[in-house]
């Protein structure tokens, strides 16, 4: 062989060895990806064969004279709010291992304090003796750490001159209240206002609050604001009756389309969104699933599914969570019952000590026992 074919062939020898080393690992990095895409989606599906329970985190106390109104993700830095003696609101966090309130919210004795929630943000509520209105978001309020005094209530000033609600309501009748609700959704405020003769329901809209709408429904105490559907539920006789905000002035109709007689002993609990309520009917011990619809034949509510209790086993409250397919039932029985939202099937039922659950989807659970808020945690999706 020539000295040309020799030099030839250890250059193919050279040229050949190094393509395998490129093959080899190009076809490594193949497996090594595909390793990598099972082991995320395996970590990921796995949680679907678990069963969703719930495990204590910890627990913090605030003092006697104080009473928790509503709750806060107090684990990541969010305020829960508290009423403490005189007229006042406390924005509560942990210090020391301990519930301290941070900021205190002080109006004149003659106005009124109250606390309304939407999707898991808390806003403060005070009305002033001439029944002008204040919503103001908590996050508004200046949590972090204090640099001194004066930043501290600037940067709080601040806030509330960019972001608070204002809006007005009538002087006479707000002086002949009996009892008075708020509810707040993405685009409106509702309040409304008992009195002798019924309830009287303004409509505010948050982007144009010039814009409002006023009902009045007589001879009627029960309802329940669904200001995310633009409707209220009015109980009428033994009937649950619907007014749409389209409709025309008080117009009601018949809500499940005579489907339930409701009674007093019936009890309605409306989820964050206020598109579905959940209905409790103690004659049978049942909770049952409703969720508004639209046809040829009208608007009305649908029963989607229906769950069994034990007997005289009396729901006290309900919950959900944000991004869960997960709704938490509190029982007379000290019992949290974890439901599938959608299929209403009963995943997991949990005995507790606490007599009062709040609302707050940030975690699985945050359930609350005054003067003691227990802080749980769910990790389980369904």
């Amino acid at each position: 062989m020539s000295f040309d074919s020799d030099s030839i062939n250890k250059k193919r020898q050279r040229n050949d060895k190094w393509s395998r080393y490129v093959v080899t690992g190009f076809g490594g990095l193949v497996l090594l990806t595909l390793v990598i895409l099972i082991t995320h989606l395996i970590s990921q599906a796995l949680p679907l064969a678990y069963t969703p329970s719930l495990s204590p985190l910890a627990s913090y106390s605030v003092d006697k004279h104080q009473r928790i109104l509503r709750a806060g993700d107090v684990l990541n830095d969010q305020p829960i709010l508290v009423q403490p003696n005189g007229c006042r609101l406390g924005l509560s966090v942990i210090k020391d291992n301990k519930l301290k309130t941070r900021h205190e919210y002080i109006r004149p004795c003659d106005y009124e304090l109250s606390t309304v929630s939407l999707m898991g943000e808390n806003f403060i509520v005070d009305v002033s003796p001439n029944a002008q209105v204040r919503i103001m978001p908590v996050r508004n309020f200046h949590m972090g750490k204090q640099t001194s005094e004066k930043n501290d209530e600037i940067d709080i000033a601040a806030s509330m001159l960019t972001n608070f609600i204002t809006f007005s309501l009538p002087k006479e009748r707000w002086h002949q209240r009996e009892a008075w609700q708020i509810a707040l959704s993405v685009n409106w405020v509702v309040v409304a206002i008992e009195d002798a003769n019924g309830v009287w329901i303004r409509w505010i809209n948050r982007q144009r609050p010039t814009h409002v709408v006023d009902q009045f429904f007589n001879d009627t105490k029960r309802y329940l604001l669904l200001p995310g559907s633009e409707g209220v539920l009015v109980h009428k006789g033994n009937a649950l009756m619907l007014n749409r905000l389209r409709d025309s002035g008080n117009e009601l109709i018949h809500a499940t389309q005579g489907v339930i007689s409701f009674t007093d002993d019936m009890a309605l609990f409306a989820l964050e969104k206020q598109r579905t309520f959940f209905l409790y009917n103690p004659i049978d011990s049942t909770l049952t699933r409703w969720v508004f619809v639209r046809d040829a034949s009208g608007s009305r509510y649908e029963k989607t599914y229906e769950v069994s209790l034990d007997g005289k086993e009396r729901v006290l409250d309900v919950a959900e969570h944000a991004s869960m397919n997960l709704v938490s039932v509190l029982t007379n029985k000290q019992r949290i019952l974890l439901i599938n939202r959608v299929s209403g099937e009963l995943v997991n039922a949990q005995k507790i000590t606490s007599p009062k659950l709040a609302r707050y989807p940030g975690m699985a659970i945050i359930y609350t026992a005054r003067p003691i808020i227990h802080c749980l945690s769910g990790k389980v999706r369904i």
